[in-house]
């Protein structure tokens, strides 16, 4: 009873006046079950007024809103109104349950989103983890290519020096033997001086006059200049880094013994893969043009089809320089782009409903336009040796000649005459060079033949009339030709054809000579995703650019003088191809 009694007092306790009507609690001495017990009473304790001590609490006061007891009820809130206390507790017994059922669902929902933040953290941890993961794997990736780029190099070095120290220690041996030589004709003569006898001295006259003149000419003891081998370091900045590379004369060996059919000169990494190059085109300062095109990545399978958007002038660097300012948007609209043979820039262009060809300096300041109101939609451009521009029209699938200096439209000036030949090569043109895709790249030879590469029909030639002059889709060399990017011509009217993952050199009649895979040029690298465009440099080496875990330019070096093997002893036979044994024949 709010205090530990024995036997005795409890007896009392029950029957005393002032205490009977109190709750007693029997102990067992087992903690927990006295614990439990004594809970279970806790509903049924009798609570005392604080001022009248011997006087339980029977009312609520609404009125002061308190508990009171039968004497504060006398003394102090008399009239006032009250409720009894079990009674008021039972009335709001349902409102207690409400407020407990609303605490549970308070609860609940902590509990669910503390679950839930669990699971986020969970989530993000593990997030974090794969990033981590993939960044490692990536590194890994990233250091293998550059491992496998250097080693490369190193082996190259190694090869370099190892020709020149090997032709130094020949020259060491040749200028050894020679000094042994000397130095035992010199003991000879000595002894001849000291001991010979006269008659001796006089056999030996012519052979010492021969000496005497020999040797009074200076000898030619120097060595083969040799070059160093120079290292130009990676550059690396925010957005891009360029690998080293390794410079050397050809004094450190013969170049022409070994066959290095393929050698990357210098690879760029340009960072944006949002923007793709359509074509490219090389001044004569090395300064590189590209007709670029905007894409999403969801989009870049289907870059071929849009048109460019911007053209860009790089330097050697591959830093930009200028944007040349032509807008693009609605009716306003980029076809092609071309570097002239006077270091100019030709853009075809359409807007609204007007056809023409800006022309831009070196510089990238726009120095004139021509209007080509006869090509209804230009598009791919290139210039041949008569001073033509040769534009495709990609509304009517032909190909159209405009004079660079007035604008004049060839084809059109014939379509206007009435002679016979005249009707006859219009006649030609309508019948080979009208059905020509939108999505085609052309190219010029010096002998003024257009070469078309159309995406999926191969490549095709047409001299100045229409007349098709050769086809190559590789059906006839057993070799699968993929979609036909871009094609260029190198100084010996070799063509040189970018498909989406492999690079094909023909001669200059349309032979396959070479093919060029993946891994010749990039060591299999498995995040290539297509080659876009080339194009020659002033050196003679070959600018390609393709799309891998970004934006990559490589220039390459190939060695083409097989072809001219090929052109001066089977170029008046009919050979598609040129086997092994006819090397070893020659």
């Amino acid at each position: 009873c709010n205090e530990k009694l024995c036997e005795s007092c409890v007896r009392s306790h029950k029957f005393s006046r002032f205490t009977k009507s109190h709750k007693v609690l029997s102990l067992s001495g087992d903690t927990s079950q006295d614990a439990t017990a004594t809970i279970n009473l806790l509903s049924q304790w009798t609570l005392y007024c604080k001022e009248h001590v011997s006087e339980p609490l029977k009312y609520y006061c609404k009125k002061d809103e308190c508990l009171i007891c039968q004497d504060c009820f006398v003394i102090s809130h008399q009239g006032h109104p009250c409720d009894n206390i079990e009674a008021t507790a039972r009335n709001n017994q349902k409102n207690l349950n409400s407020v407990i059922d609303l605490g549970r669902q308070r609860l609940d929902k902590y509990d669910a989103y503390i679950n839930e933040g669990h699971i986020q953290k969970q989530t993000i941890e593990k997030n974090l983890e794969d990033s981590k993961a993939k960044l490692i794997e990536d590194r890994r990736k990233i250091h293998a290519k550059v491992d496998a780029f250097y080693n490369a190099l190193e082996a190259e070095a190694a090869t370099m020096g190892a020709a020149s120290v090997k032709n130094t220690i020949a020259h060491l041996a040749d200028l050894q033997f020679d000094r042994d030589a000397i130095g035992n004709t010199i003991t000879q003569l000595e002894n001849l001086q000291k001991h010979g006898n006269p008659a001796d001295v006089v056999y030996m006259i012519p052979d010492i006059n021969l000496k005497r003149e020999v040797w009074s000419i200076p000898p030619n003891l120097g060595f083969s200049p040799a070059t160093p081998i120079e290292v130009c370091c990676s550059q690396i900045d925010d957005s891009m880094i360029t690998f080293g590379s390794l410079n050397a004369s050809s004094s450190f060996g013969n170049q022409d013994d070994a066959h290095h059919d393929v050698n990357i000169v210098s690879t760029k990494l340009m960072g944006h893969k949002s923007m793709i190059k359509k074509s490219m085109g090389v001044l004569q300062n090395g300064d590189i043009v590209t007709a670029e095109v905007e894409v999403m990545k969801s989009d870049l399978n289907d870059y071929k089809e849009k048109k460019p958007t911007r053209i860009v002038i790089y330097d050697k660097t591959w830093s930009v320089k200028k944007i040349l300012d032509i807008k693009t948007g609605v009716e306003k609209t980029i076809g092609g782009m071309t570097v002239t043979p006077d270091n100019c820039i030709a853009v075809t262009y359409k807007m609204e409903d007007r056809s023409m060809v800006k022309i831009f300096n070196h510089k990238g300041i726009q120095v004139r336009e021509l209007l080509t109101p006869s090509i209804e939609c230009p598009n791919t451009i290139a210039m041949n040796h008569l001073n033509e521009l040769v534009i495709l029209d990609c509304a009517h699938g032909r190909i159209h000649y405009i004079d660079f200096e007035t604008g004049e439209d060839k084809i059109k000036q014939k379509e206007n005459e009435s002679d016979s030949d005249a009707e006859s090569c219009k006649s030609d043109d309508e019948e080979q060079i009208t059905s020509i895709l939108d999505d085609s790249n052309i190219a010029v030879n010096s002998r003024n033949d257009v070469i078309v590469a159309e995406k999926s029909c191969g490549v095709n030639a047409y001299n100045r009339n229409g007349k098709q002059l050769f086809q190559f889709d590789g059906t006839d060399d057993n070799i699968e030709l993929e979609n036909v990017q871009d094609i260029c011509i190198d100084n010996k009217d070799n063509v040189i054809v970018v498909g989406e993952h492999n690079l094909y050199l023909l001669s200059p009649d349309g032979c396959f000579v070479k093919r060029w895979k993946i891994e010749h040029l990039i060591g299999n690298f498995d995040n290539l995703q297509i080659y876009t465009c080339a194009a020659l440099n002033m050196k003679g080496d070959l600018i390609v650019d393709s799309l891998e875990m970004c934006n990559v330019v490589r220039t390459i070096n190939y060695e083409a003088k097989y072809l001219d093997w090929f052109n001066n002893i089977f170029g008046g036979k009919d050979e598609d191809t040129l086997w092994f044994s006819d090397f070893f024949n020659l």
